[in-house]
């Protein structure tokens, strides 16, 4: 099976990769998107995105994107978020031109070419 974030893997070792999810929980979902950060949850939200073996495609947050409030990372590096169609507001609009706008700044950070400090 190919994985959502294979494109993602060949690009990140894998504490990379378990760190770029920690960044996208941290710095968009919660602080962007308002998803509900208890107990457990970015755990929970990092650790399905690294199982291989069960891959998601898509995390449904909620959020200030309402109940069809999702995250989605594709075949290909084009993180998003979303929400139903028939739940868009201009206020809900205008959260996802953020958050995939910092998902795509995120992309660009943790795939960039790591230069050594000599």
């Amino acid at each position: 099976m190919y994985h959502h974030a294979a494109r993602l893997r060949s690009l990140l070792a894998e504490p990379r990769l378990a760190e770029f999810f920690g960044a996208v929980w941290d710095e968009v979902l919660v602080p962007i998107c308002g998803a509900y950060n208890g107990a457990g949850e970015k755990d929970n939200f990092v650790d399905n995105h690294m199982d291989t073996e069960f891959p998601v495609r898509e995390w449904r947050f909620q959020g200030s994107l309402g109940f069809g409030g999702k995250f989605r990372i594709p075949l290909a590096l084009r993180c998003s978020v979303e929400c139903y169609p028939e739940d868009e507001t201009p206020a809900r609009k205008k959260t996802i031109e953020m958050a995939n706008s910092a998902l795509t700044a995120l992309v660009a950070r943790f795939t960039a070419p790591v230069v050594a400090e000599v």
